[in-house]
């Protein structure tokens, strides 16, 4: 099993989430960025996510993958 996703981890929007969305280029596939830190909601992770390009969002941990781990190659 993989590891969870923790602060710190550099991280892209998942494969498994975008290939469903045909989300195959532009912004959201190929822009990485940081963890800065977790919120627990009870049945739902949200990371926020510091992009390479400055901007912050959050997202369900769920939807990432590490950037290097097969889980962005899949």
């Amino acid at each position: 099993m993989a590891k969870a996703i923790a602060a710190g981890d550099k991280v892209g929007i998942g494969p498994a989430f975008l290939k469903p969305t045909g989300q195959f280029s532009g912004r959201v596939p190929a822009l990485p960025g940081d963890v800065v830190e977790l919120d627990d909601l009870g049945g739902c992770v949200l990371a926020l996510i510091r992009w390479q390009d400055g901007t912050e969002s959050r997202a369900n941990v769920n939807n990432l993958a590490r950037v290097g781990s097969a889980a962005m190659n899949a």
